[in-house]
């Protein structure tokens, strides 16, 4: 209100992940900001922020630590409020991803913790008995200075449920690693430690402390008729994710009959970081995995380039690029496998093949921006493969701009198009444009009828493809 009323601020925006979230906010200043309090969308920032607006973020953890970082560049007197600790998982990613960034490129920056608590009394007894129910406390056992200077033999062990349920110094070891290291951490991963029947806990132990941790689920194969659902988009089984994303978004359904392990997380410990022990636990549990016959290891996560290269020293090729981005980044997710047989090798062989071609076509047409340093692999498709592509498009089973590559020459080889198709693929394809600019310059209700127009057009004119 003072920079309001004293001109230094002609304008500032107030910005949340729902407006719900700055009632009392607003209810504090009531009319006395005038018009120069405004609420904005973080959607709607970037094109209403210049260089003398004032902006205030509340839950700024929760907006993705790249769409903060734009708009840290876009405007240079900002405020974020965030919650660290506790329940909100995205609060560590705050502290463990953006703090470090802004130490790094903005230096200058300035940090206001709270000492004393606004919704109960300090020293609360019932706050200290849940963080220590949730584990919720990260505090790490300190490292032996011999285990500091790295000259202690390392083992690999597997932690099972029972174990973890016995031991509850152990499993605050655990947990207190994945609540330091890893910026997703929440208590929903505690249940997954303890309850997930199909979750295993590997470990790095130097003299009795863990160092590094991997949660990895194992995914049996899905049946052939099951894979060939979840392709058609009428079943998702529950705790298949990775087995899901190689039928319904990959578009490989046999990938999804092979038996693999998808990895959760992973966690080295902050002082023991750039020393391999990342890649040498991924390396134990590749070999875990072979030997119990599984086909495929992978890991889905943020496109950071950073990220992406520790999992590419590891052995480990991207298979497939979300087209949107993740709420918790601001960055789409990146699938990575491993093949540790002959038949996990030849999906990410076909994997890469596709993807190639996919974002390839996507990037030449301004409908993608590829994250930095993701190669762009190069290799043959079946044309049996591309017919599937194009007839899942045809019939609702992959969105248009996924099979955007099979569809391609097709469709040239029929030029001119007739209306309204040629319509919608000059707006779409040659132009550019989102869906909801193609809707609104196409005189359709919205992006669902735009995207339905295309494919209604596409089917009348390959119906013999």
């Amino acid at each position: 209100r003072r920079l309001l009323e004293s001109g230094r601020a002609k304008r500032v925006m107030v910005s949340a992940p729902s407006r719900r979230a700055l009632n009392s906010f607003f209810a504090f200043f009531g009319s006395g900001a005038g018009d120069g309090l405004v609420f904005l969308p973080p959607d709607a920032l970037p094109a209403a922020l210049d260089e003398d607006t004032w902006l205030i973020l509340d839950e700024a953890a929760a907006l993705g630590s790249e769409r903060l970082r734009r708009l840290i560049a876009a405007t240079p007197r900002l405020w974020m409020a965030t919650t660290t600790e506790g329940y909100e998982g995205s609060g560590r990613g705050f502290v463990l991803r953006q703090l470090g960034w802004l130490r790094k490129h903005h230096p200058r920056y300035r940090v206001l913790r709270l000492t004393r608590p606004m919704r109960w009394a300090s020293g609360d007894p019932l706050e200290a008995w849940l963080q220590r129910v949730l584990c919720l406390n990260p505090a790490l056992p300190t490292l032996p200075a011999a285990t500091a200077e790295g000259v202690a033999p390392i083992e690999h062990l597997r932690l099972d449920r029972a174990r973890l349920v016995r031991d509850e110094a152990l499993l605050a070891e655990v947990f207190g690693l994945l609540v330091s290291a890893h910026y997703r951490t929440r208590p929903s991963d505690l249940a997954l430690l303890l309850d997930g029947e199909e979750v295993t806990v590997h470990a790095l132990r130097e003299q009795g402390r863990i160092v590094a941790l991997a949660l990895v689920q194992h995914e049996a194969g899905l049946s052939p008729e099951l894979a060939q659902a979840v392709y058609a988009g009428q079943r998702r089984p529950p705790g298949r994710l990775q087995a899901q994303s190689l039928a319904a978004h990959v578009g490989l359904p046999e990938a999804a009959t092979l038996d693999q392990r998808r990895v959760l997380r992973i966690a080295v410990r902050p002082e023991r970081r750039r020393q391999g022990l990342g890649r040498r636990l991924l390396r134990a549990v590749a070999g875990q995995a072979r030997a119990e016959g599984g086909a495929l290891l992978g890991a889905s996560f943020a496109a950071e380039p950073g990220l992406l290269d520790f999992w590419q020293a590891c052995g480990f090729l991207p298979v497939h690029l979300g087209l949107r981005p993740e709420r918790s980044t601001g960055l789409p997710s990146l699938l990575v496998l491993q093949g540790l047989d002959a038949r996990g090798e030849a999906v990410v062989a076909e994997a890469r093949a596709l993807m190639g071609r996919r974002l390839g076509c996507l990037q030449e047409h301004g409908l993608l921006d590829l994250p930095p340093g993701l190669p762009l692999p190069e290799g043959p498709v079946a044309a049996s493969r591309l017919a599937a592509e194009r007839a899942a498009c045809l019939h609702g089973l992959r969105g248009f701009e996924l099979a955007l590559h099979a569809l391609l020459p097709e469709v040239r080889a029929r030029m001119p198009l007739p209306e309204p198709l040629a319509t919608l693929w000059r707006l779409r394809v040659e132009q550019g444009l989102d869906w909801p600019r193609v809707a609104r310059a196409a005189g359709l209700s919205g992006k669902r009828a735009a995207r339905e127009a295309m494919r209604a057009g596409l089917r009348d004119l390959l119906s013999g493809a």
